[in-house]
């Protein structure tokens, strides 16, 4: 591993969310300076969440008090029991998800499950000065909300306005987190954050559905239209781009605007509307048939995730940055075409396909898979080492040919699959089986195949039309963007069971790549690459660059694979490792310790046989 990690750390004894907490309440810290520095603390989590971010989740107004204090070292925040205290006009509060709020007395209303922090004393001068900033944000904000008060009304006046919170619920229902503000109210569902967003008596889709429009809060309106207008850009997935953040009408335009000029360059199309104009929801779906032509303009597109709000953040990198092309085969699947016999060709993916087919061939033969497993394995093991990880991964399905439907229901065989019918092949980086114990090991590399088995299953329907769906089958929108993710271990218990701090995910098939195709249907999401690390340091965009490389060879395997099942007539599983007995008796060791990867240890670092 690199020698600027540190050795690995025991598995975590104290809930680390939990820790993180106390870490930024420290009253150390808080009380003893201005301020500003006590704030800056709590609203990033202590640095772990960038300060943008962490401003985000404040509304304009309490962003711009935060703003003001910055540098002023005459303001300082007094607990509770501090005379001071009593003289203080804005009060800080803290929720239990980290949530930072600023209140000014004496219409502060302190909600459920939130400490207060503190107090601040804000001359009137400030105060004058806030409401001078952010009038002018005001009066673009009400002629938004005026605009979707116009089309609620239209949509109830029509009849329609019930099919649409239906069918935001059936959004909300098939993502993965949704964590989002709007103004002091919560739109929340996510196993660890709460969910407010729900049909149970005090839940806000109940109160949608049994309300008229005229006694939705002002917060509920900006919700249902603004909800609307993400889906447009892109599916459920672009809800998240808003979770840990505050999401009011003009934020939104905002938003859609500078998505809008950024594809537009990239594509090279021309931007001739003028957007100001332009109503939310014609503005988002412009937006969203743009983004779809950037994914094949050589750019990427990815996500950054952080842990600690949920919030998934759309990037670029240009061509220039990152590049899709696979310049060389990986050492490991050389050295197994040499073992197989496979004659190389002179483009790498094409070496791939090649060996996959001599894989395949070997199978149908003898009956037997290993040739076919150990590409998959020689795939993640390089992606592991190469990127310095401290374990990898990739999942599929194990019968391909069930994916095959009927003639008069195409989902028929998806629908059939059980989260058994999937598996995922988890190895370990060799240090890591050296620096912890095994039944540790074991532990982490079992529990991340088991979710991953089960997410592979959520995601399989998601790429059928919500038609095509039954309405109790459970599903997730397929992954389809490459993402970058950190402190993935402080609010997710799968995360925190298999020690994901730091991961990097590309799905298959890759976006810049075309769709993968089984019995004439069109999948993405299907399998993937992923890499994980326990400890520092975080991933960047040279790990992100050799995930992606990995995943287009994955991509090659799968699709290569895919023909010759379909080509074949084959019906039987082609992937039978990678099973609860696999990881028990420690299968896994073969991969990484078989005379093929000491060959390649030896070539490539020097490290003896």
């Amino acid at each position: 591993m690199s020698t600027t990690k540190k050795g690995i750390s025991p598995p975590h004894i104290k809930d680390v969310f939990s820790c993180v907490m106390d870490e930024a309440r420290d009253p150390q810290v808080l009380y003893r300076g201005p301020a500003y520095i006590g704030l800056v603390r709590l609203i990033t989590f202590n640095g772990r969440l960038p300060f943008h971010h962490g401003l985000a989740s404040l509304t304009h107004y309490q962003a711009n008090m935060v703003m003001m204090l910055i540098g002023r070292e005459d303001i300082r925040l007094y607990q509770t029991d501090d005379p001071h205290y009593a003289l203080c006009n804005v009060l800080v509060t803290h929720s239990q998800f980290g949530k930072v709020t600023l209140l000014k007395r004496p219409e502060a209303i302190i909600e459920e499950n939130t400490i207060i922090i503190g107090g601040l004393t804000i001359i009137q001068a400030i105060l004058d000065s806030l409401d001078n900033e952010c009038l002018p944000l005001e009066v673009m904000e009400n002629k938004e909300q005026k605009e979707a008060q116009t089309l609620l009304q239209a949509w109830e006046t029509s009849g329609i306005l019930r099919n649409k919170v239906e069918q935001l619920m059936d959004w909300v229902e098939h993502v993965e987190s949704v964590y989002v503000y709007i103004g002091q109210t919560v739109f929340a569902r996510s196993d660890a954050g709460g969910t407010t967003l729900n049909n149970k008596s005090d839940g806000i889709f109940r109160k949608l559905l049994e309300y008229p429009l005229d006694q939705w809060t002002q917060a509920e309106k900006i919700f249902v239209i603004g909800f609307h207008c993400l889906f447009l850009t892109g599916r459920s997935i672009r809800f998240e781009e808003f979770n840990g953040r505050q999401l009011s009408l003009l934020e939104l335009r905002r938003w859609l605007i500078q998505k809008y000029h950024i594809y537009s360059q990239i594509t090279e199309q021309e931007i001739t509307e003028d957007l100001l104009k332009m109503p939310l929801l014609m503005l988002a779906e412009n937006v969203g048939q743009r983004a779809e032509n950037v994914d094949t303009s050589g750019w990427m597109r990815f996500r950054r995730i952080n842990g600690l709000t949920f919030v998934k953040k759309e990037y670029l990198f240009p061509p220039d940055k990152i590049a899709h092309a696979v310049t060389a085969l990986p050492d490991t699947l050389v050295l197994l075409s040499n073992e197989l016999g496979t004659t190389l060709e002179n483009e790498p993916l094409q070496s791939v396909e090649t060996l996959t087919r001599d894989a395949f061939h070997h199978f149908r033969a003898t009956g037997s898979s290993d040739y076919i497993h150990r590409i998959i394995e020689a795939i993640v093991f390089s992606a592991v080492r190469e990127a310095d990880a401290d374990y990898g991964m990739s999942s599929s399905f194990r019968i391909p040919h069930r994916l095959q439907g009927s003639s008069e229901q195409r989902i028929s065989g998806a629908l059939s699959l059980s989260k058994q019918e999937f598996y995922c092949c988890v190895l370990p980086h060799p240090h890591l089986v050296d620096q912890l114990p095994m039944e540790h090991v074991h532990r982490i590399l079992y529990s991340s195949a088991l979710r991953m088995e089960f997410n592979r299953w959520h995601f399989i329907v998601g790429n059928y039309s919500r038609e095509e769906i039954p309405l109790n089958r459970h599903y997730y929108f397929p992954p389809r963007m490459p993402d970058i993710a950190e402190w993935s271990d402080l609010r997710h218990g799968g995360h925190s069971g298999a020690r994901v701090r730091y991961s990097i995910r590309v799905p298959g098939a890759p976006l810049w790549k075309t769709p993968f195709m089984a019995f004439e249907h069109p999948y993405r999401g299907c399998y993937d690459i992923r890499l994980v690390r326990i400890e520092g340091p975080a991933f960047d965009r040279r790990e992100l660059q050799i995930a992606a490389c990995h995943a287009n060879i994955m991509d090659a395997f799968w699709k290569t694979l895919q023909q010759c099942i379909e080509g074949y007539g084959i019906t039987t599983p082609v992937i039978t490792a990678y099973t609860k007995e696999w990881y028990e008796t420690l299968q896994w060791k073969e991969a990484i310790q078989t005379q093929m990867v000491r060959n390649y240890f030896a070539e490539t670092e020097g490290v003896q046989k």
